[in-house]
């Protein structure tokens, strides 16, 4: 618990933004700190808690990997050739039933 304002997002709302961040991760998809910024800031306006002219800041995710330690955040590097071309099928598949499920809600 800390002082000041509470978290824009519920908690359950946050928990379901995170799974989709570890879902992402696991299929080799990691997204950069503005990534998540900016998708975050994209549901919170979905959700009708901001508007689009009041996006989330670097100081809010910094409060969410706060709230949600598990989470980590490494640099990303180039994908190979090698490792491109090593992508396994079932990857790929689970990732677009991941994106149609995503746009089907």
């Amino acid at each position: 618990m800390s002082s000041g304002p509470s978290p824009v997002l519920s908690q359950e709302e946050e928990a379901m933004f995170v799974e989709h961040l570890k879902f992402m991760a696991s299929v080799g998809y990691g997204y950069t700190r503005m990534e998540v910024v900016n998708m975050a800031s994209e549901y919170a306006v979905c959700l009708n808690k901001r508007d689009k002219e009041h996006p989330f800041s670097m100081k809010w995710f910094e409060n969410f990997m706060k709230r949600w330690p598990e989470l980590n955040v490494s640099k990303s590097r180039a994908l190979s050739l090698a490792r491109a071309k090593a992508t396994r099928q079932e990857v790929v598949t689970t990732n677009f039933k991941e994106l149609e499920n995503v746009l089907m809600k």
